[in-house]
């Protein structure tokens, strides 16, 4: 027998999918996780003058290992900087942070020096010196969620090939109509029925099988011994598919 061709691709997608799925949950996770954030700042927020505590400079590469450039063509490095700070909370309870930010905020900021403080009341962890835009959090909730549809579009997919590469191993063949019978199923106060056939295979052996429940009009268009289409498992002929 043929190899199912649409089955390898469609397991090869379903692996892809589940292989996806986590880097696709990451920019997802991120974007809720400052909309929250936000959303607590934003609602119950208390801003107070803190202290800078000291600066780091936080350098990271913007060239690929072989020295091509992933966010300039130029390549390189880019820096910005951590501001360390502490602050003390309405009951006087001291708390301590950081926060990165480009050189040009830090411009005006000094080492002992004061700095606003914005921090959740119910939960005095959460604080920041310099307001993210509104924009992130939208942003990686948005790629998120297009990762994740464009995930579930390639697990849907792979599950449609995996099942027209099993409809690829039937084999298709005429069979007469031998009964139309009541099929036990009703559809809007209608009774549907069912077609009986008989078929032979590719070893004339004859077989038997049945069509799924068909409105009444179009099962009564196919009278006891006339033809129709249909398709069978080689493997198992008690299983058919009904094509006319």
């Amino acid at each position: 027998m043929k190899p199912r061709p649409g089955a390898p691709l469609g397991l090869l997608m379903l692996v892809a999918s589940g292989v996806l799925a986590p880097a696709a949950l990451i920019p997802f996770s991120m974007g809720v996780t400052t909309l929250r954030r936000d959303y607590r700042l934003a609602h119950d927020g208390a801003t107070v003058e803190g202290k800078v505590d000291r600066f780091e400079e936080v350098r990271y590469s913007t060239s690929a290992p072989g020295g091509h450039g992933v966010f300039s063509s130029g390549g390189g490095s880019r820096s910005v900087i951590r501001v360390n700070y502490s602050f003390r909370t309405a009951d006087e309870v001291a708390h301590h942070d950081s926060q990165t930010a480009l050189p040009e905020f830090v411009k005006g900021l000094s080492v002992g020096g004061p700095v606003r403080v914005r921090y959740v009341r119910s939960d005095p962890e959460i604080s920041e010196i310099r307001s993210q835009p509104a924009l992130n959090g939208y942003l990686f909730t948005a790629i998120g969620t297009v990762s994740l549809a464009l995930v579930l579009g390639v697990f849907v997919a792979g599950l449609r090939q995996v099942g027209s590469g099993a409809g690829r191993g039937f084999s298709e063949c005429p069979a007469t109509v031998t009964e139309v019978e009541d099929a036990d199923y009703i559809v809007d106060s209608e009774r549907y029925l069912r077609v009986r056939f008989q078929f032979t295979d590719a070893a004339g052996i004859d077989h038997w099988g049945k069509s799924p429940p068909l409105p009444p009009a179009e099962a009564r268009a196919h009278a006891v011994g006339s033809r129709v289409r249909i398709r069978y498992n080689p493997r198992d002929t008690s299983i058919t598919r009904w094509l006319e």
